[in-house]
């Protein structure tokens, strides 16, 4: 997905979009299980949040409700 002559910008964005994608990921793989640990649901709050505020602070599309959702909403949900 990048190329040798690539700006700074150009790998800050492709290194922001990988990092936003396996936090998303890793949040799948711990809310579609059928039997959850509490240590899972620790971790799955750390990642939720984290992927709220990498959305938040580094794409200018800024955050759409989905995004929002799952940095807020699921890991209280979860807990419940």
């Amino acid at each position: 997905m990048s190329r040798e002559g690539d700006s700074k910008k150009q790998r800050e964005t492709l290194l922001t979009l990988v990092y936003i994608g396996i936090r998303l990921r890793d949040c799948c793989s711990i809310f579609n299980r059928f039997e959850v640990k509490e240590t899972d649901l620790t971790r799955l709050k750390t990642l939720a949040e984290e992927y709220y505020r990498a959305n938040a602070m580094s794409l200018p599309s800024a955050v759409n409700p989905t995004i929002w959702t799952i940095g807020h909403v699921l890991p209280v949900q979860v807990f419940i």
